[in-house]
């Protein structure tokens, strides 16, 4: 569990780092597409956590 939840955390930290750089450099496109993926990757590890235990 502490796996997803450094998923989320890296993730949420990606997309605030998205929303301050929004329209003031290419930057924006590239913290959105990784905070993106680091919030699908915690949600795949949080089901196959939960899969393992059922």
């Amino acid at each position: 569990m502490q796996l997803v939840l450094t998923y989320a955390l890296a993730g949420m930290l990606s997309l605030f780092a998205a929303y301050l750089t929004a329209g003031t450099s290419n930057a924006f496109f590239l913290f959105l597409i990784g905070g993106l993926g680091f919030l699908v990757a915690a949600a795949g590890q949080y089901f196959k956590v939960k899969q393992g235990k059922a």
